[in-house]
């Protein structure tokens, strides 16, 4: 088993998420799709397009 420890929390991600994988999976993935179903692609965006660091 390869143990991962997890750095998607930086101001370009959307829903910034750490985890110890594969121990935190089920959490990581869980609110990973809550995020796809409860926010509309719209609102993400406007999220990138409002980043100024991605020079967008």
């Amino acid at each position: 088993m390869i143990r991962t420890h997890l750095f998607a929390n930086t101001i370009s991600n959307f829903a910034p998420i750490t985890a110890y994988l594969p121990y935190d999976r089920k959490k990581a993935t869980d609110a990973l799709q809550f995020v796809l179903e409860h926010t509309d692609e719209e609102e993400m965006k406007a999220y990138r397009k409002n980043l100024k660091s991605l020079g967008l």
